[in-house]
């Protein structure tokens, strides 16, 4: 079961490296390949054990593949929300001690379920609640045509949906919610999934009243401002741009390994299009490999929709999303 829903939460990349740092065989070409082979070879050598990936499960699952929505609160609000006896009396209050203690591990359930609290106390203090539901796709299988009529044919699939609500001191409230798949669903709006999974035992750990969304408008801005002193971490793939009268401008690169930055004639136009007035509305960027391993792979964010909303548009290890945020937050959120 736990290659099961390694596979729906990350990916083969994610997975390889874990096996990387086990100093085991480690790549593989499917998910097939990975469970009976490279996974199997692991715990035959007792490089690992069922129990460990588990845990990591629990912990890649929270990262990658999702649409993030930032809130802020007071500092001192935080302090209030983080302090060790409220989360403790909140998790009594919600049923949810042992859960704090042992995260559980939930396939399908009927309505959200909180499986997870990661609760670090003191200074730096953050509290994360992990929120697992069952979403029903319909994916098309079919199609017929009857006389002057197309009959479609779909079927109803089940897909395992994990979101996480992470606090941080600084009173920066991430909401994670993971990414819908190409399929037909019914009601697919992140808004409206946020609305759904903030409530009950979340509206108590994080107070919907005392937030309010982070705009990152300023920060699209200052990526672009600081393109060149970013060079060695950031790729620029697109960029759209909207002035008082409604007017847009989009540029955007040939190929996915070029960098609209380095494009004379593009941000010439852009900087004209800026000066008079315009706004960045969407940038399209790529965090690059580094050397030191983080990100090991290029991280493709995607600024854009709401506001206070970005994309990870891929699945990524913890370390990889917390890079990202950091960025953010050097830069300025």
């Amino acid at each position: 079961m736990v290659v099961e829903l390694l596979e729906q939460a990350t990916s083969l990349r994610v997975v390889s490296e874990f096996l990387k740092e086990k100093d085991v065989p480690h790549s593989a070409g499917s998910w097939k390949e990975m469970a009976t082979v490279r996974l199997q070879h692991a715990l035959d050598q007792h490089k690992t054990t069922t129990d460990e990936l588990f845990e990591y499960l629990s912990e890649v699952e929270e990262y990658g593949g999702c649409h993030c929505f930032l809130f802020r609160c007071s500092e001192s609000d935080a302090a209030a929300l983080l302090s060790q006896g409220t989360v403790e009396e909140t998790a009594k209050d919600a049923g949810l001690q042992a859960i704090m203690k042992t995260p559980a591990v939930t396939t399908y359930p009927d309505t959200p379920t909180v499986s997870g609290i990661r609760y670090q106390h003191g200074e730096g203090a953050t509290l994360s609640v992990k929120v697992v539901e069952t979403r029903v796709y319909e994916k098309l299988v079919n199609e017929k045509i009857r006389g002057d009529q197309r009959i479609y044919y779909y079927r109803r699939v089940r897909a395992r949906a994990v979101n996480v609500m992470r606090l941080s001191s600084i009173g920066v409230l991430e909401v994670r919610i993971k990414s819908h798949t190409k399929s037909r669903i019914t009601g697919a709006s992140y808004l409206d999934d946020i609305a759904r999974i903030w409530k009950g035992p979340l509206e108590k750990f994080f107070p919907r009243t005392k937030f309010e969304p982070l705009s990152l408008q300023d920060l699209q801005n200052r990526l672009w401002e600081r393109r060149h002193e970013l060079t060695d971490v950031l790729r620029f793939s697109d960029s759209k741009m909207k002035d008082a009268h409604g007017f847009t401008m989009m540029a955007s690169t040939p190929k996915a390994e070029s960098d609209l930055a380095a494009s004379v004639g593009s941000v010439n136009a852009m900087e004209e299009f800026l000066a008079s007035g315009a706004r960045q509305v969407s940038e399209n960027i790529q965090w690059k490999k580094q050397d030191t391993g983080i990100p090991s792979d290029d991280i493709h964010v995607l600024l854009s929709g709401e506001r206070n909303e970005f994309t990870v548009s891929g699945s990524c290890t913890k370390a990889e999303y917390d890079y990202v945020l950091a960025q953010f937050t050097r830069i300025g959120i």
